[in-house]
């Protein structure tokens, strides 16, 4: 009978509880499928992997080839898609058909971004994956492109369809309903929409300066968002397929963004100072019908996939920084497990920390981070990325990084670490060569972020000297 009785507990448990968590097995049989374009990183079987890593090229081909050409630079960097078991996926994004995954800090390059899918990769996911591969293709294309650019050019691209052999692209992502009292999901075209108000819409001058905060405030859903996501769509579509008149000006602007050294709202000035766009977007919009293109499509021919496996501190790593994106409790304590797992093996004691580290420092936990990288450091002293979060925090603190700056310059391996140096050379008031270095590893990383405010910063100092 009290056999019977603690069975009976153990199921209620495990029916209110759900199945105990396993770290160890969620970190196992993790492979990297790499194509010329693609890193892949999953659990999935590397036949099921394979055949999603050649549809994720074929897709990013089909993009660049068609719409940005510029993508196609032998230096690109690979983008960097992780792909889950759909159970896996929800338990950790139980409300979205895909996402991105990304943070300022760039310690650990591999985790700077991702484009995070679920196995199943329906047509809502391949839209989330043709969004934030353009978001990609875009920054390797245009640095310097301001955020309604960068948005509106996504936003065309993820409804982009293969029809007949064909490239479509213009299908309408959102559509205008005169009686709504919040904004609807819809389908129209074969493509997912939204269904919003026209005069929700954020006014044009007011979109083109939005910084990234303001720009994503609230619920994308149900706030702010959408209004300022469909008049950067709406803009980007007429001025590419609606406005014969502009649509030269527009391509000027876009190949001026390409300079790392533009100025985004300077060149729009040029280009469009002259031009009541608000009132040609209004006459867009009543007029009701947005132009699509046909194109033809030629991807060119790829290699069979690589595969190699991943050892289980690198699961563990993999895991870590997903559960890092997850607020509570259970984000926090799923973390810690796989954390703590990925800093006993050897192979990712380094890298442990410095994710560690990174949350610590999203969380302006300064100190507890530059404690997670000393400790890296313990173990892995001339490790060019601790040495890279090592300056960062130093400067951080106003303390004297030139000692650690020393030890990375001829370790340095990204452009990234280059520019932590270059910093270091700014505080050392080395304005010549801190201009010199960040300009050097500009060129090799052109989408870098931090490079990008050093070379600014060592030019000012110029100037004002």
């Amino acid at each position: 009978m009290g056999e019977r009785t603690s069975h009976a507990l153990l199921i209620t448990l495990l029916a209110a509880t759900g199945c105990a968590y396993n770290a160890q097995k969620r970190a196992t049989d993790w492979i990297v499928v790499e194509t010329e374009s693609i890193r892949l990183r999953t659990s999935l079987s590397p036949e099921r992997a394979q055949e999603i890593a050649r549809k994720l090229q074929e897709l990013r081909d089909l993009l660049a080839g068609a719409v940005l050409r510029c993508a196609f630079r032998e230096e690109a960097e690979r983008i960097q898609v992780t792909v889950l078991p759909t159970s896996e996926f929800e338990d950790v994004y139980p409300q979205a058909e895909g996402t991105y995954r990304g943070w300022a800090l760039s310690w650990l390059p591999d985790y700077e971004g991702q484009i995070v899918l679920p196995n199943r990769f329906y047509s809502d996911s391949r839209e989330v994956y043709q969004h934030e591969l353009t978001h990609q293709l875009v920054k390797e294309c245009m640095p310097r492109a301001p955020l309604w650019v960068d948005e509106g050019l996504a936003t065309l691209l993820q409804t982009a369809t293969i029809r007949d052999g064909r490239l479509v692209v213009g299908l309408p992502a959102y559509v205008f309903r005169r009686n709504l009292t919040f904004p609807e999901r819809g389908h129209a075209d074969g493509v997912d929409v939204i269904e919003i108000r026209a005069g929700w819409l954020t006014p044009v001058d007011t979109v083109v300066h939005l910084p990234s905060e303001q720009f994503h405030a609230g619920s994308i859903w149900g706030g702010g968002g959408h209004r300022n996501y469909a008049t950067s769509w709406l803009l980007v579509h007429m001025l590419e397929l609606g406005a014969d008149d502009l649509h030269s000006r527009f391509v000027a602007f876009l190949t001026g963004l390409r300079r790392v050294d533009a100025d985004p709202e300077k060149l729009f000035a040029a280009h469009f100072g002259d031009v009541d766009l608000q009132a040609r977007l209004r006459a867009y919009i009543l007029r009701g019908r947005y132009p699509y293109v046909v194109l033809r499509t030629a991807v060119p021919r790829r290699a069979a996939p690589l595969v190699r496996p991943m050892s289980p501190g690198e699961g563990h790593l993999q895991w870590a920084w997903l559960w890092a994106g997850v607020s509570g409790d259970k984000g926090g304590r799923h973390l810690r497990e796989h954390l703590d797992a990925a800093e006993r093996d050897p192979n990712t004691t380094g890298r442990a920390h410095l994710l560690a580290a990174i949350t610590r420092a999203l969380a302006r936990d300064l100190a507890g981070a530059e404690r997670e990288v000393q400790v890296g450091l313990r173990a892995a002293p001339d490790d060019p990325a601790l040495l890279h979060a090592e300056i960062d925090l130093l400067i951080a603190r106003d303390a004297d990084p030139s000692r650690v700056a020393a030890r990375l310059r001829p370790l340095a391996r990204t452009a990234d670490q280059l520019c932590s140096v270059a910093a270091a050379d700014l505080v050392a008031r080395d304005v010549r060569q801190a201009l010199n270095l960040g300009l050097r590893a500009l060129q090799r990383k052109p989408t870098s972020r931090t490079c990008r405010k050093i070379v600014e910063l060592a030019r000012t100092s110029m100037n004002t000297r």
